[in-house]
């Protein structure tokens, strides 16, 4: 059974629905996880805070699941609640609820870091004063590798541009997806995600994507119809990886 420590009303925003009126993958993002920034800044442990500290919590992977469509307007409550970690991993678990139906799930994993040597904090070592409660189980794998026989292919470039990045000069990590869905193709004025939704998303972020930095994106879809991608920066070091299943639309 899920215990979460934390709650916040929301409300679907239009600008974040796509030409079918449904979510956006990095509006989805977004949502579940500005329910774990809100969480950390109630307890006094937020972005400034940690900086002022030398600390920054760094996402390493996550894994969102959407369990049904949803659209602009819908009311929902985003839950959350650290798990029980160790080492040098955080976990968090985040949901949205509509009443006691819960339509998406996610899983991180967040690394802890003193800025100044770049050095990880283990979570025994950490003075973050959190109550911590189990997640939910979904879906989307939050550790996935993109199999060595799939042949991915170039499929498109992008740049790190203002709207994609955040304070810390660097692409933000709820932008990727709709990136990444950007460079899907469907035929001549058909975008892939025309009746179609976001199902199962799962990222890892292998390394920053500087403010102005250019990267290639390779990618192709298996058997199943699950699509991989790997983002290619100039310097020749990967950014992300991804992995995405999609739905038709009812």
């Amino acid at each position: 059974m899920a215990n979460y420590s934390f709650a916040w009303d929301y409300q679907i925003n239009s600008h974040d629905c796509d030409l079918n009126n449904h979510i956006t993958p990095s509006g989805l993002l977004r949502y579940l996880q500005e329910t774990a920034n809100l969480h950390v800044e109630q307890l006094g442990k937020g972005y400034d805070v940690l900086k002022q500290e030398g600390q920054a919590f760094i996402l390493s992977r996550v894994a969102v699941s959407l369990h049904r469509p949803l659209y602009a307007y819908e009311r929902l409550q985003g839950h959350t609640t650290p798990e029980d970690s160790k080492g040098v991993s955080f976990l968090r678990t985040i949901t949205l609820q509509k009443g006691e139906e819960r339509v998406a799930t996610l899983s991180s994993l967040w690394a802890l870091v003193n800025v100044k040597d770049r050095s990880l904090v283990r979570v025994s070592d950490a003075d973050l004063n959190m109550p911590t409660g189990r997640g939910a189980e979904h879906e989307a794998p939050l550790k996935f590798r993109i199999p060595a026989d799939l042949p991915l292919k170039e499929i498109g470039c992008f740049r790190a541009d203002y709207s994609l990045c955040d304070r810390n000069r660097h692409m933000n990590n709820t932008t990727y997806p709709n990136v990444l869905c950007n460079l899907l193709e469907n035929g001549e004025n058909a975008p892939f995600l025309e009746g179609k939704r976001i199902s199962r998303l799962s990222i890892a972020y292998l390394s920053e994507m500087p403010y102005g930095a250019k990267a290639t994106v390779y990618g192709a879809n298996d058997e199943q119809g699950v699509f991989y991608f790997r983002t290619v920066r100039e310097d020749g070091k990967t950014g992300v990886e991804a992995r995405m299943v999609f739905e038709e639309l009812n």
